[in-house]
């Protein structure tokens, strides 16, 4: 899924498709990490069917998919983290990726990128080697990210 990463709030979202309907205790899962106080925006919404129309070589990886799960929480970081693992491990049997315009840290590069990924980032990496045009998903090493 996509997320933002910042000490006070943090965003994410996954990009859902359900071979089978999931399991009431599924949607029971997502009432129950909704109800927490520190989630301050929980959104669960359909995504329409033309999207199957473009060809794979436009920009939107993720075709088969048929739902947006979005989460934002507030807290400490501590509470962040654990929130957001509850939310990726609740939803790691369906989710295909993320929306939200880009990628995350915790999707796969060679399925958001696929086969171009080695190219962008030897580009990334001579262009900007010091991280400067931030992205939660950069293309180089997370170690020479730069939290402005």
């Amino acid at each position: 899924g996509a997320a933002s990463n910042s000490n006070a709030v943090r965003w994410a979202s996954t990009v859902l498709s359900y071979p089978q309907f999931p399991s009431l205790s599924y949607f029971q899962n997502i009432i129950d990490l909704c109800s927490q106080g520190n989630v301050v925006v929980c959104n669960w919404r359909r995504i329409g069917y033309t999207i199957p129309k473009f060809g794979a070589e436009s920009s939107f990886a993720f075709r088969s998919s048929s739902n947006i799960m979005y989460i934002s929480v507030r807290n400490q970081a501590a509470t962040i983290a654990n929130t957001m693992a509850t939310f990726y491990n609740t939803q790691k049997v369906f989710t295909t990726g993320a929306y939200i315009n880009y990628a995350s840290d915790y999707t796969n590069k060679s399925l958001y990128w696929g086969s171009s990924y080695s190219q962008l980032a030897a580009l990334k990496e001579q262009l900007d080697p010091n991280n400067f045009f931030i992205n939660p998903l950069t293309l180089i090493d997370g170690s020479k990210n730069v939290d402005v």
